[in-house]
């Protein structure tokens, strides 16, 4: 869901290695929350997009459904930049892009990006006043307006419990922060 990475920076893309025990835990729980969103929603895929420590840049953390490498491209996203991820998290709002026409309207960059048509809704995970990230979900589209996708509020109450889990996790002092490459899930 987006053209290019932050500064134009070619990023290898290498395998993280494993976490402390803490954090493998706190991982392990936003893994299962990826998960149990796309099997709630009825998608094909998802990918889980943190705010970074700056506030200002949304790293991909996470894929399930899909290769990280999929999404390589967006490895690191500017939260001003035209993309999806970044606008959804921005302007606090769902994004669904399900019209092919106006998902190149919209987002050119992105849109050419991406060689195969695919439906998509990129939502905030917001808890309280605090910003954590986007979640992104794919499901398969068509060449017309209205594929069928997830009910938004399907997608809210997915968003609602990783807000919930990333302020608790916050909260005890372990912040989950995106890590230095993404991860898939097998």
């Amino acid at each position: 869901m987006c053209a290019m990475r932050e500064g134009g920076a070619a990023q290898s893309f290498e395998p993280r290695p494993s976490a402390p025990a803490t954090g493998a835990i706190h991982r392990a729980e936003l893994d299962r929350l990826l998960v149990l969103a796309v099997r709630d929603t009825g998608v094909l895929a998802g990918a889980l997009f943190l705010l970074a420590s700056d506030a200002q840049t949304l790293r991909l953390e996470v894929t399930t459904g899909l290769p990280a490498e999929y999404l390589t491209p967006c490895f690191r996203v500017a939260l001003s930049g035209p993309v999806p991820v970044a606008e959804a998290l921005r302007e606090r709002r769902l994004v669904w892009l399900s019209d092919p026409q106006e998902f190149a309207r919209r987002y050119p960059r992105t849109a050419i990006a991406h060689p195969y048509h695919y439906a998509a809704a990129a939502a905030p995970i917001v808890s309280g006043t605090r910003a954590w990230g986007t979640l992104l979900l794919f499901w398969s589209g068509s060449d017309t307006a209205g594929s069928a996708g997830p009910r938004p509020d399907q997608v809210a109450a997915a968003c609602r419990r990783l807000g919930r889990f990333l302020r608790e996790a916050a909260g005890t002092g372990r912040a989950v922060r995106p890590g230095p490459a993404p991860r898939t899930l097998a």
